[in-house]
């Protein structure tokens, strides 16, 4: 059986800031091989902000994306920084919100479903559009940080395949279990966005 022809695309930020609060993170290879044993892995899109030169985080976030860039496509954008005039200070914005909602809408045309990593209700608006397109989105984050709204749509919890992601872990499972589940959840997602389902009813 053919599998789904699927694209992934990472918001890093809320990755990164949600496995701080909850305690474990994600092996980015170990999730690339995962996925690549689910589906038909097009590609892995990571959406990261590089702060300036001059910014306490800068080393650190290229570390970051040289470890990252290992397994995904890198998709970087500067970090703005607005002077606030009440606060007499810089503030930092690095959201990827639109620049990721660009990427999927880009890539419809060639792939079967597309999948964001990111727990953020943000990305609504994106789903209805992808929707209308016939196409699935699926999205996968952890349990405590998936807004509620995305829950009544197509997701997966991390949770579900920790064995299979978690960084440090020094068990090496069989990936045939958790490849068999991801996939299961994204062709569900395939066959309702041919027969919507209106997951907010009972």
């Amino acid at each position: 059986m053919k599998k789904p022809k699927v694209g992934v695309f990472i918001d890093a930020g809320n990755l990164y800031h949600t496995s701080a609060r909850i305690g474990w993170r994600i092996d980015f290879g170990k999730l690339k091989n995962l996925l690549s044993h689910a589906i038909d892995l097009s590609f892995i899109n990571y959406h990261v902000v590089v702060p300036r030169e001059d910014d306490l985080n800068y080393a650190k976030t290229l570390m970051h994306i040289q470890k990252a860039s290992e397994s995904f496509t890198m998709c970087q954008k500067p970090m703005k920084y607005i002077w606030s005039d009440e606060e007499k200070r810089e503030i930092k914005k690095g959201d990827v919100d639109v620049d990721l909602a660009i990427d999927v809408v880009r890539a419809l045309e060639i792939v079967d479903a597309a999948v964001i990593i990111s727990g953020d209700s943000d990305y609504l608006a994106l789903e209805k559009y992808v929707a209308e397109h016939n196409k699935p989105l699926i999205f996968v984050g952890y349990k405590k940080n998936m807004a509620w709204e995305l829950r009544l749509k197509n997701h997966m919890f991390f949770e579900l395949i920790k064995e299979y992601v978690e960084y440090g872990a020094i068990t090496n499972p069989d990936l045939s279990a958790g490849a068999t589940l991801t996939e299961s959840i994204i062709a569900k997602a395939i066959a309702e966005s041919t027969h919507p389902v209106d997951k907010s009813k009972p």
